[in-house]
């Protein structure tokens, strides 16, 4: 029985660490959303292509980075 128990301990565990760093993502992009809004307003067009990528750019740098974290 103990052999079986571990293999289905760690799978539960990868999965409630993949939906909680799924969570502090989105955590993390709603509340930076505004700021990249506000600059993203406030250009004219092609920059706000060029800031769109950045953003992006950032928000996978960030989860990149957490998932070493954790």
């Amino acid at each position: 029985e103990k052999v079986y128990e571990a293999p289905n301990k760690k799978i539960t565990l990868n999965r409630n660490h993949c939906d909680s760093k799924n969570r502090f993502e989105l955590k993390f992009i709603w509340r930076y959303f505004p700021m990249y809004l506000n600059i993203a307003f406030m250009a004219p067009i092609n920059v706000i292509i060029i800031t769109k990528k950045a953003v992006m750019f950032e928000i996978n740098l960030f989860a990149f980075s957490i998932n070493f974290m954790v």
